[in-house]
């Protein structure tokens, strides 16, 4: 008997148990009405890629020999000078060389400043100035095990130094690079 006073009890307790449930709208049970739930979105772009200016910039020897006019050797039999020189600048493979490691293309830009001193009316003339220099097929991670491009610009005195020249240097040259449009 014990046992279903125990059972009895046991079902009186669960029946008075009750779960209460709160929704932002009443629900009918005929299924015709129901609570909406805005679900958000957003759309993130993806990383692109940025422009990364990479560029080793090398050149050969930037000393450059006036020679003054040369009246030659006096020949004493003829009472004249032979072999005459004029007045120049020796010959120079001067050069300067932009190699791009740039996931862009570049263009690289020479300009020559004058120094000013005594006796200097020294120039310098760049080949192939406003070189550009085209960007790697691929990108950058990939583009490391690949060869560099290059340009290289030629660099070429022209006016003249003086025997009044006072200087080392006859000037400055300025390299500059930036992104090919």
């Amino acid at each position: 008997m014990k046992k279903i006073v125990s059972l009895l009890l046991a079902l009186v307790m669960v029946m008075s148990l009750s779960v209460t449930a709160f929704a932002a709208e009443p629900v009918v049970n005929d299924g015709t009405k129901g609570t909406d739930i805005t679900v958000g979105g957003e759309y993130k772009a993806g990383d692109s890629s940025k422009a990364v200016v990479s560029v080793n910039i090398t050149w050969t020897g930037m000393s450059f020999t006036y020679n003054g006019a040369g009246q030659g050797t006096w020949d004493a039999g003829t009472h004249t000078y032979t072999g005459s020189t004029e007045a120049g600048w020796a010959a120079s493979n001067a050069s300067i060389t932009v190699e791009n490691h740039s996931n862009v293309g570049v263009t690289a830009t020479c300009s020559f400043a004058k120094a000013d001193v005594t006796g200097n009316n020294a120039g310098l003339t760049f080949g192939n100035n406003g070189a550009t220099v085209a960007a790697h097929p691929k990108s950058v991670d990939t583009a490391s095990t690949e060869a560099a491009k290059s340009a290289t610009i030629t660099v070429t005195p022209n006016g003249s130094l003086d025997s009044t020249f006072t200087g080392d240097s006859i000037g400055t040259i300025t390299v500059t690079i930036a992104q090919a449009q």
